[in-house]
């Protein structure tokens, strides 16, 4: 939590960094003075808008052998190709506890979406009803927050297309749209067709 939210949230939103992280980083960093005075005032400046990308949580233990004093451990939903767990429902309590701790300016989910199997069967199509669940799901808990007032304006689904993912290259498939990367080919997957038919309908059911 403090090495991944934190600490870049804090010093935007409260003009300083979580003194527990210091603690720890000061193991690692021979003090602070890189930290320039009036940094934090800059860095403070008011935001027009939070984006947020979530894929999924971590769950995490303390471990004194860790460097940062903890692990990670697996909990028991269904994953993504990723080895992500599909949990939409701490999409839900990550926002409200933006809420609650930083912001009340506008938030976007700037990148949502899931990694999966994804084959072209014998009818020439993608079939790929997991991601349309995982989509439908996590779009449920968007619509569940605005109507308890988060104020989020926009959704972005990742991704258009199938495309080099940064840790796993070509070997995962986060589009909505199969590639075929030795011609080029596109075919539209089930999810595309779905998701084509929600933004024209606005309404998710």
């Amino acid at each position: 939590d403090g090495y991944s939210i934190r600490w870049f949230l804090d010093p935007v939103f409260k003009a300083s960094y979580p003194e527990d992280m210091k603690e720890v980083y000061k193991e690692f960093i021979d003090g602070f003075d890189f930290v320039s005075d009036g940094d934090l005032r800059k860095i403070s400046i008011r935001n027009d808008f939070l984006g947020v990308n979530y894929y999924s949580r971590e769950l995490i233990e303390f471990s004194q052998d860790s460097e940062l004093k903890f692990r990670k451990i697996h909990g028991n939903f269904e994953r993504t190709e990723m080895d992500w767990e599909i949990v939409p429902e701490s999409l839900y309590d990550l926002i409200i506890r933006l809420r609650k701790e930083y912001t009340r300016i506008p938030i976007y989910i700037t990148e949502n979406g899931a990694a999966f199997n994804d084959r072209i069967t014998k009818d020439g199509k993608v079939h790929d009803n997991k991601r349309i669940d995982y989509l439908e799901d996590h779009l449920k808990k968007v619509v569940e927050l605005n109507q308890k007032g988060a104020d989020i304006r926009g959704y972005f689904l990742w991704s258009l297309m199938d495309n080099f993912e940064w840790q796993r290259g070509y070997s995962k498939r986060f589009g909505i749209i199969y590639v075929n990367y030795e011609t080029q080919e596109r075919i539209l997957k089930d999810s595309a067709i779905w998701y084509k038919d929600l933004i024209k309908k606005r309404i998710i059911e």
